[in-house]
């Protein structure tokens, strides 16, 4: 698969993971460039999306999905935007935590890297 933002073209390297599937425990960064681990089978429905930029269309969409999700009680959606790298400005949105795959590690175990 290509993806392409303005005059750049890049490529899906892998398969991604598919709803429903066990998720691998992986290291990212959280904006303050402090380590996090994320997934994980930890009993809970998580939400991740990664994306390979961040404009404000893309902001736009996640605030509409963030009011969908459920907060709290038994069925609590841990929710979470990946972005590949520290070039991106961080998004701030409730609902939503923000991380950095700065080590790939993400992007190797989730079959989202882009080249």
């Amino acid at each position: 698969m290509h993806v392409q933002y303005n005059t750049s073209i890049m490529h899906l390297n892998d398969m991604p993971l598919d709803i429903g599937y066990a998720s691998e425990k992986v290291s990212v960064k959280d904006a303050n460039g402090k380590e996090q681990t994320l997934g994980g089978q930890n009993g809970k429905t998580q939400l991740i999306i990664t994306l390979p930029f961040v404009d404000a269309n893309y902001e736009n969409e996640l605030r509409e999905i963030a009011k969908e999700l459920p907060k709290g009680g038994e069925h609590e959606v841990v929710s979470s935007i990946i972005v590949a790298n520290g070039e991106h400005k961080p998004v701030d949105i409730e609902g939503f935590d923000f991380y950095i795959d700065e080590e790939e590690e993400f992007a190797d175990y989730y079959g989202v890297k882009l080249s």
